[in-house]
């Protein structure tokens, strides 16, 4: 109809909170504000990992239906790259974050990448299953200091 053509639509809630976190585009100084400064793929990869109130299904082609829902998410991202993977998981433990890594690492592999630092925050991460698997992989972790999540900014986001 003709009386609604000049109608502002609603914003969604995405884009009134990106407007409500933007960050000015001048600033005083010049330095980076990133944490680490990556060269090559694989070099340093933030992770963090994520809670959801409300589950998700899990894709099933046929068989016994699950009552298994999705509930959490590991995120990783190359500094250098920039490159974002997402692994969903079914529950928070130690177990499942590192076959997050694990799949994270064969997906790095498959394009050529080696990871060798992660940086992460001192959840999940901190744990000493998690740990020992870096270790034994020949990898390197640093964490944000306490209550600096911001350090870990770039898988916060």
């Amino acid at each position: 109809p003709k009386r609604l053509s000049k109608v502002e639509p609603p914003r969604c809630a995405g884009c009134l909170f990106g407007k409500m976190t933007k960050v000015p585009w001048r600033t005083k100084s010049k330095e980076s504000s990133q944490v680490f400064q990556a060269t090559s793929a694989g070099e340093c990869v933030s992770v963090d990992q994520l809670q959801s109130t409300q589950v998700g299904f899990i894709a099933q082609l046929k068989g016994k239906l699950t009552t298994r829902r999705y509930t959490a998410a590991t995120v990783f991202v190359d500094h250098y790259s920039r490159l974002r993977y997402v692994h969903l998981m079914t529950r928070m433990s130690s177990e499942e974050t590192i076959q997050a890594k694990q799949a994270f690492e064969r997906f790095a592999a498959d394009h050529g990448v080696a990871i060798k630092h992660y940086h992460a925050d001192n959840g999940r991460f901190a744990d000493n299953a998690f740990k020992q698997h870096c270790e034994q992989s020949r990898q390197s972790i640093s964490y944000c200091g306490v209550n600096a999540h911001f350090q870990n900014g770039i898988a916060h986001h």
